[in-house]
């Protein structure tokens, strides 16, 4: 499991997996058995419950400080 970030409140949400998760999406990483969302400021982990729906942040414009580049620093330095 990534720790979250002391100044990042939320951090490790639990979200519902999207269709698009995993097929190409720049902003999913999985480590383990735990699945990402890196898109936005704070991380997200996927949750499978109910019907998979579209994700509706893929196509948006993403902040400025997205917190994909801290889970592939997390997830690049766990492999080292």
């Amino acid at each position: 499991m990534i720790p979250k970030r002391n100044w990042c409140r939320y951090d490790g949400n639990f979200i519902s997996l999207k269709k698009e998760c995993g097929q190409d999406c720049k902003f999913y990483r999985k480590t383990g058995n735990t699945e990402y969302c890196g898109w936005g400021e704070n991380f997200k982990i996927l949750i499978k419950e109910g019907k998979l729906i579209k994700c509706e942040v893929k196509n948006r414009e993403p902040p400025k400080n997205q917190s994909i580049n801290y889970l592939e620093e997390v997830i690049k330095n766990d492999m080292d």
